[in-house]
């Protein structure tokens, strides 16, 4: 984990549960949890991303988007995204 935390620039790496009682310890009564399942369906191409290219970029920012996709697609079972609504 620690190729992701350098990549992106981030601290550290926290778990669900993790991120609740983080919430929970800084006074948030409430805390829910959604959970995004972002399966790409090939069939799908209405859904996918559009990327209208520049002709002039820079080599080093496709780099960069090679080692995202790399990340993403190497930890979907890892990784993944929540959304936390907290209220106080």
């Amino acid at each position: 984990m620690k190729a992701i935390v350098n990549f992106y620039g981030v601290s550290q790496l926290l778990t669900e549960n993790e991120w609740y009682n983080f919430f929970k310890r800084a006074s948030f009564k409430q805390v829910n949890v959604e959970k995004f399942n972002l399966e790409f369906d090939e069939n799908d191409v209405q859904n996918v991303t559009d990327f209208s290219l520049s002709e002039n970029i820079d080599d080093k920012f496709f780099e960069i988007l090679e080692k995202h996709l790399h990340f993403t697609t190497g930890y979907k079972g890892i990784l993944g995204f929540r959304l936390f609504r907290c209220c106080i």
